[in-house]
């Protein structure tokens, strides 16, 4: 199955692998309820079903240089390529996508194409007009709590009154009943007041993305052409904080000689950064009760959604934990060479030498302060001392491929032989070092242990 770049623009422009799920059935990408729109996760994709070997490496570094077990193979213009660099490569680049998951796939790729192939071809020269062409997209990323049907403050109170919330269990001490009765008063008194907290809310916004592409088209049929791309690209998720922003630049010449050789070399350059929510995760929001309290009277956002003096019964405000300077970011940079040559020695009969080198640097820092609710339960001297934790984990990869193939194709009547040989090599390395710092103070500066791991 081949699918042009204007399908995949006609049911989507969000990335390049959300349009081809929506063309073919074959793709099978899972909505990830645990996410939900987070910008920065990437997709589980599988298109011949899934094994029994689940991915395990969790959300670090080592997971972006790790393929899901049942991800297909990534070829892009005749390389290898990461699922994260077709999720963040601009839309407007793709000629085409090219679906493989037959017998044919495996004898062209190998046993890494045992999950399928996906084979993406970037745009050529159109014509032999110099030319130079803008493409500009907003993206509007919007909540939808329709389908919540929750109850108010006083309904809530009413279910964990009828449930027993409020009664002791234990008669021989008629202080407990004494103060479960209080609380339910004390609770009460402020829904009757007009207290409704709809918690929900308050980590969600609207988020407003744009990407702007420009393209220079240079050259001719008969010697060199040259096409060059650049792209800035940024995205907002719906929780607070989130985004994922994508710059990119692409240089692409060929040069051919004679009808006979063909040379091609791209070049291409891609940085990212992106932003978790300091608001943690959506589903401690869906826990908290309408009756208790998200700021004070002068709208300064409570530590405590219930007023306490930080003991382990006081209810923590997840929103708080967004104003103490709370980090998540991460950010790699990538680049890659790719040179192409063909030789074509008959018209049935061709050549192609392929040589590939891939870079890339990555970085990830993460920063929870010792206010943060994560340590409240650390109460012990040992534990005090170790409120606060600061990650940062480096990683680099490399990757150096090369093919050499020799194709016959011959048509002869209602008959057509095909026939392929070739000589693949690639090595691929990457190594990650994590730094683990813990402290006490609200600074990342003020460390007082370390811990290095090297993977």
């Amino acid at each position: 199955t081949t699918v042009t770049k204007n399908e995949l623009l006609r049911v989507g422009n969000q990335n390049a692998l959300q349009s081809l799920k929506n063309l073919d059935p074959t793709i099978y990408i899972p909505d990830n309820m645990t996410m939900g729109s987070d910008p920065n996760t990437m997709p589980t994709i599988s298109m011949r079903g899934t094994t029994s070997f689940p991915n395990t490496t969790g959300s670090t570094l080592k997971s972006n240089y790790q393929n899901q077990p049942n991800q297909p193979l990534f070829i892009l213009d005749g390389f290898e390529t990461s699922i994260e660099t077709v999720m963040d490569m601009d839309m407007n680049r793709i000629e085409s996508m090219t679906i493989l998951k037959d017998a044919a796939a495996k004898a062209l790729y190998g046993s890494k194409a045992a999950n399928g192939v996906i084979v993406i071809e970037t745009k050529r020269l159109g014509g032999n007009q110099p030319r130079i062409s803008y493409t500009g997209n907003i993206t509007i990323t919007a909540p939808d709590l329709t389908s919540y049907d929750l109850c108010n403050a006083l309904e809530k109170l009413q279910v964990e009154l009828n449930e027993g919330v409020y009664t002791s269990t234990t008669n021989s001490r008629p202080e407990q009943q004494i103060q479960l009765t209080q609380q339910y008063n004390a609770r009460k008194k402020l829904a009757l007041e007009g207290l409704d907290t709809y918690w929900l809310s308050k980590p969600l916004r609207t988020g407003v993305g744009h990407k702007h592409n420009l393209n220079i088209e240079l050259g001719n049929d008969e010697s060199v052409r040259a096409f060059i791309d650049f792209t800035y690209n940024t995205d907002q998720g719906v929780m607070k904080g989130s985004d994922r922003t994508t710059i990119s630049g692409d240089v692409n010449l060929s040069y051919r000689l004679k009808q006979k050789f063909l040379f091609r070399n791209i070049m291409s350059v891609l940085s990212n950064k992106s932003s978790d929510s300091p608001y943690g995760a959506f589903s401690e929001y869906a826990k908290m009760n309408p009756f208790w309290k998200a700021t004070d009277s002068e709208g300064n956002i409570l530590r405590w959604a219930e007023t306490g003096s930080s003991s382990l019964t006081d209810i923590p405000n997840p929103m708080y934990n967004a104003t103490i300077g709370t980090s998540l970011t991460s950010s790699y940079l990538k680049f890659t060479n790719n040179f192409y040559a063909e030789w074509r020695m008959h018209e049935s009969l061709k050549a192609t030498l392929r040589i590939g080198i891939s870079q890339q640097r990555d970085d990830a820092d993460s920063f929870y302060p010792a206010a943060h609710s994560m340590f409240r339960k650390y109460t012990s001297a040992t534990d005090i001392l170790r409120r606060g934790r600061y990650t940062l984990e480096n990683g680099k990869s490399s990757t150096v491929s090369g093919d050499f193939n020799f194709a016959y194709n011959k048509s002869i009547g209602k008959h057509n032989i095909f026939a392929n040989a070739g000589y693949f090599i690639s090595e691929t390395k990457y190594s990650i070092m994590l730094e683990v710092f813990h402290e006490t103070r609200e600074n990342k500066k003020y460390c007082r242990s370390l811990d290095v791991a090297w993977i």
